[in-house]
């Protein structure tokens, strides 16, 4: 460039400062993307990993962009409070004192709120969030979608062993309290369609029954109880009854409540995730579970615990299940039916089986080189020739070396799999790809 020349400045019109406020909006969106509210859906998919610690990092870490995106400039705040105030965390009366006043002072502010993190502190009593507190913040947003309250941040000391004794539990929301303690503040949530809930002593099992009371769009139930607690903490004399919820999911350890939910009444519940259970849990107790719902369920899930490896619960399910048409499971955590036993011949009603295929870390029948115990493919496989109504048949998860492998129980199974009839899919929807004994493609299902 000469000193004659001039320097050719870029078009304003191109300038970041100027652009539209709908891609400024864009590009907040998907740098915080997904919020928990579209993550953690009101609707049924299966294999969902169940809830852990790991879940909260993945919380915080759109928190703090958006707090970052706040703090730039008046316009940048203008755009980005909507998903700063999108999603709650109540955990200290101090962040929740301030957040109530914020409400108070901008009132358009509670509309933003569509997902609520209920995080109970201990164990020192000025360190945790009065319920009442907790409750009037919920009050205020009318457009909450989903609550949780999940038991991996229960606290160690929060079981009935920590406590003080003590006539007025209130003083928590991780201790016993009943709604009668607190009259005003029923809280109504006109859109909640999703609820995720630790019931046990520790998490306040009388507020459990207040939220789903008073939630008429609520269609999505995620109970856990990690806590062995007594049947008189639990509150199990009051059964739920939930006219929308259509997906019931429990991680339910202990045995109390496990048998009480049969009690429970959610006449259009159409899907049954059971991550786990009791330590004890028995054939008859699956079965009364399952009995329960078994006028309207579809779709019954098992998760990946070793419980399910111990007994044989998919007979029972499909026994009592006569209406059932998709059963899911994990091919390393459960126990098929015995194929080689005289089964009844009835003719089972579920036309869909789904299996995913994760290593199982804790087994001593291990092959190199595959995810998944040869003998396990080859039982699957003779076990779904049993099933007289089975028509599709979905493989979830890395099925590449079970297909390829010239192992002889793996050959085996898929000549059965092959010839069976069914439509076998991939979990992308791709059709299955088999190959024969010397690991050639052989056919496409």
């Amino acid at each position: 460039m000469t000193p004659h020349d001039k320097a050719v400045s870029p078009s304003r019109a191109t300038s970041p400062a100027n652009l539209p406020p709908e891609t400024w909006l864009m590009v907040f969106r998907w740098a915080t993307w997904p919020p928990p509210h579209v993550k953690h859906p009101a609707v049924y998919r299966p294999f969902i990993p169940p809830s852990d610690e790991a879940e909260l990092a993945e919380m915080i870490s759109p928190l703090e962009m958006k707090r970052t995106l706040v703090l730039v400039c008046k316009r940048w705040r203008q755009f980005s409070l909507q998903l700063l105030y999108e999603f709650l965390i109540l955990n200290s009366p101090r962040q929740v004192a301030t957040l109530a006043n914020a409400l108070d002072e901008n009132e358009e502010y509670r509309g933003y709120v569509k997902s609520v993190l209920l995080r109970p502190l201990g164990p020192m009593e000025d360190m945790r969030v009065h319920p009442r507190d907790v409750l009037e913040i919920l009050g205020r947003c009318p457009n909450i979608l989903i609550i949780m309250k999940p038991w991996w941040l229960a606290q160690p000391s929060d079981d009935l062993r920590g406590h003080p004794a003590s006539t007025d539990h209130s003083h928590t929301m991780h201790e016993p309290a009943h709604p009668a303690l607190f009259p005003d503040f029923v809280v109504k949530s006109p859109v909640l369609t999703r609820l995720d809930w630790e019931y046990s002593c520790s998490m306040n099992a009388a507020f459990f029954h207040d939220f789903v009371g008073h939630s008429p769009e609520l269609r999505y139930l995620y109970v856990t109880c990690v806590s062995q607690c007594f049947p008189f903490v639990l509150s199990l004399d009051s059964p739920v009854a939930v006219p929308t919820v259509t997906t019931l999911r429990l991680n339910v350890r202990n045995p109390y409540l496990f048998n009480a939910i049969q009690k429970w009444h959610f006449p259009a519940l159409t899907h049954l995730i059971v991550e786990s259970g009791p330590s004890e849990l028995s054939q008859m107790q699956m079965q009364a579970l399952v009995q329960a719902f078994s006028s309207t369920l579809k779709v019954v899930e098992l998760g990946a615990h070793m419980r399910f490896m111990l007994t044989d619960y998919l007979t029972p399910i499909l026994t009592d299940c006569r209406s059932l048409d998709t059963l899911a499971f994990y091919i390393s955590f459960v126990e098929l039916p015995d194929v080689e036993k005289e089964l009844e011949a009835v003719p089972w009603a579920v036309k869909h089986v789904r299996v995913y295929i994760k290593p199982n870390l804790w087994s001593e029948d291990t092959h190199p080189g595959l995810p998944v115990v040869p003998m396990n493919v080859l039982h699957l496989a003779r076990w779904c020739t049993s099933l007289t109504g089975l028509e599709f048949i979905t493989l979830h998860g890395d099925w590449q070396a079970v297909w390829t492998d010239s192992h002889k129980d793996l050959v085996n199974a898929r000549r059965i799999l092959k010839g069976g009839g069914w439509r076998i899919e991939l979990g992308d929807s791709k059709r299955a790809e088999f190959s024969d004994a010397c690991g050639n493609i052989s056919g496409t299902f």
